[in-house]
């Protein structure tokens, strides 16, 4: 469960970016799996995870944006301030926009993709999972 009053200038960096790098690694391995089943079946169980999986991606990416949007007075770290929020907010407004209940289609790839780039507009994958001690 993705909790929405999760007061993250308070988190430290490396927090922050393990923040990150995780929605990174579930958008990675969703993609993986999106273009290994657009080939073909995919069993009800994977998908239904698949999807729950990318849901919360989304959902905690939209909530850290609207939460971010909101509390920009507030005072943070640089990290946060100048690389964390303004990536969410892009990818919340740009991204992850497909429907799940169409399953591995086009428009989830597209989505995935577009959320995934406008994540790592500011730094890459691999920094941010150097910045979380990974």
């Amino acid at each position: 469960m993705i909790e929405m009053e999760e007061k993250l200038e308070k988190l430290t960096d490396e927090q922050l970016a393990a923040r990150m790098a995780g929605c990174l690694d579930v958008l990675e391995s969703l993609r993986m799996q999106a273009e290994y089943y657009a080939l073909g079946d995919c069993p009800a169980s994977e998908r239904a995870a698949a999807m729950r999986d990318f849901q919360q991606v989304r959902d905690r990416v939209r909530a850290d944006a609207q939460y971010l949007t909101y509390h920009k007075d507030v005072r943070a770290s640089r990290l946060l301030r100048d690389f964390y929020a303004p990536a969410v907010i892009d990818a919340a407004a740009w991204g992850f926009y497909a429907d799940p209940a169409n399953g591995f289609d086009r428009a989830f790839l597209d989505s995935l993709a577009e959320g995934f780039r406008r994540l790592t507009k500011q730094y890459s994958y691999d920094y941010w999972q150097i910045l979380a001690g990974r």
